[in-house]
This record gives structure tokens, sequence and C-alpha cells, in this order.
């Protein structure tokens, strides 16, 4: 159970690392 946990986490950082990197790339193409 504790491994499902560790991989439903690593997904979940993995989608919040790309939005962050598209938001940085955003406000770069703005900035």
């Amino acid at each position: 159970a504790q491994g499902e946990a560790v991989q439903q986490l690593r997904e979940a950082l993995k989608i919040l690392a790309e939005r962050v990197l598209i938001l940085e790339h955003m406000i770069g193409v703005h900035g």
C-alpha cells in the first residue's frame, strides 16, 4: 500500500513540476 501511495505522490509531483515549468515559460515570454 505504501508503494502505491509513493507512486501517486510521484505522479502528482510530476504534474506539478510540469505546470510550474509552463508558468515560468509564460512569465518569461511576457516578461
